[in-house]
């Protein structure tokens, strides 16, 4: 298993932990937690379609896309700080931290495979 897949593994389950436990941690008060969870579970399914040497390309491209889309959403934060509560405002900040790394490792990864070929 390549260190970009172990990766999204890792990555996947820090949203899907960050999600479920932050709803469960504001007393189910609000879908919305489960936001960072929603983006880990296809991210999970990624990365674990990633391990089939046929599917390797097209499931890290689609992760990618993932955690670019929760990068720019969860940036939010910085516009509606003030109105955001502090769980709120952790759980995108956790969001956006997991994205944006993700996808620095996936544009890195992708340089390497492109140089290689």
């Amino acid at each position: 298993m390549t260190n970009t897949i172990r990766l999204t593994l890792i990555g996947a389950l820090v949203l899907i932990i960050t999600g479920v436990g932050f709803y469960l941690g504001t007393g189910m008060a609000s879908m919305t937690a489960l936001i960072p969870a929603f983006l880990g579970i296809p991210l999970l399914l990624c990365g674990l379609m990633a391990k089939s040497p046929g599917a390797v390309k097209i499931a890290m491209h689609v992760a990618a896309l993932i955690v670019l889309l929760g990068a720019l959403g969860s940036s939010r934060v910085f516009m509606k700080w003030a109105d955001l509560s502090m769980a709120a405002r952790s759980a995108q900040l956790i969001t956006l931290v997991v994205c944006v790394w993700l996808l620095v490792a996936y544009i890195k990864s992708f340089i390497k495979a492109r140089r290689a070929n």
